[in-house]
């Protein structure tokens, strides 16, 4: 019976380990994910003054620079495979928007995500 009964706390201790560190992993994808999305701020900034007039990133445009083999293969395959309609409007949208806006909000997400919420009836002194 006490054999049992440790071998359930054990495996609850590698649980909340693993949980620990998944919650690590994840705060730290957001956080990197904050970091890129001020720095495409702060570089459409440097180009809006530079230019004289607004200027932003869309994030297909950064898409397709970093994948530019890959990148125009996915609205033929999102049309076939799933439907039109998801590629226009949806992911067209998503494509539109500011490069800093998507990863800040995926970056933020996260955090909310990996966020340890309070137990209920737990002293947070302990």
């Amino acid at each position: 019976m006490f054999f049992v009964a440790y071998e359930a706390l054990a495996s609850a201790a590698k649980v909340d380990h693993l949980f620990g560190m998944a919650r690590f992993l994840t705060r730290t994808v957001a956080l990197l994910l904050l970091a890129a999305g001020f720095a495409a701020l702060v570089v459409d900034g440097v180009r809006s003054i530079a230019g004289s007039r607004i200027l932003v990133t869309e994030f297909g445009e950064t898409a397709y620079k970093l994948f530019p083999h890959s990148f125009p293969m996915l609205q033929p395959v999102v049309e076939q495979r799933l439907h039109p309609v998801v590629w226009n409007p949806f992911l067209l949208s998503f494509f539109l928007t500011p490069t800093w806006v998507v990863l800040g909000f995926f970056g933020l997400l996260l955090f909310w995500l990996a966020h340890r919420r309070p137990q209920i009836g737990v002293d947070p002194g302990d």
